[in-house]
C-alpha cells in the first residue's frame, strides 16, 4: 500500500481540469470540472459598461443567452477584496490601467493581461480572481 499512494497522488496532480463558463453547461466525464462565477461577473461588467444586456443577438448565441439570464449578486458571492472586473475600450491605455490595478490586487510586479490587437472602437473585458483565495459560501440565485 505504501507504494500505491504516491502513484495515486501523481495521477491526481496531472488530471486535466475543465473550466465551465456557465453552471448549466454539460460536465464532461472523467475530468475535474470547475465553474467559477468570475466569467459571469466579467460578462456582467461588460454588459453594465455597455448600458445593459443586448436586446437582440444575431445570429443567436446560446452561451450569451445563458449568461444574460443568470440572476445573482456578485458582491454577495465573490470574496471581498480578492476579485475585480474591468470593461472599457480595447486600447493599450485601458490595458495599462487594468494591469496596474491587477498588479496591486495580486501583489505581483506586473499585471497578467494582454490585448491581441488594439481596437479603440471595440470593447475589452477582464476579470481577476486571486488564485490564493480560499472561501466557502453558499451560492444562491436570485428568484
Amino acid at each position: 500500500m505504501k507504494l500505491l499512494l504516491p502513484i495515486l497522488f501523481a495521477g491526481i496532480a496531472r488530471a486535466e481540469v475543465i473550466t465551465l463558463v456557465h453552471p448549466a453547461e454539460a460536465m464532461p466525464e472523467k475530468h475535474t470540472v470547475v465553474w467559477s462565477p468570475l466569467f459571469q461577473a466579467t460578462w456582467d461588467k461588460l454588459n453594465s459598461e455597455l448600458g445593459g444586456k443586448p436586446d437582440k443577438v444575431e445570429p443567436p448565441n446560446e452561451l450569451m443567452a445563458k449568461l444574460d439570464s443568470f440572476p445573482w449578486k456578485a458582491d454577495a458571492v465573490m470574496p471581498a477584496g480578492s476579485w475585480k472586473t474591468w470593461s472599457g475600450p480595447a486600447t493599450n491605455d485601458f490595458l495599462n490601467q487594468v494591469n496596474d490595478e491587477a498588479a496591486k490586487l495580486t501583489g505581483e510586479p506586473d499585471g497578467p493581461f494582454r490585448l491581441s490587437q488594439e481596437s479603440p472602437n471595440n470593447r475589452a473585458a477582464f476579470g481577476l480572481l486571486d488564485r490564493e483565495v480560499s472561501f466557502q459560501k453558499e451560492f444562491l440565485r436570485i428568484p
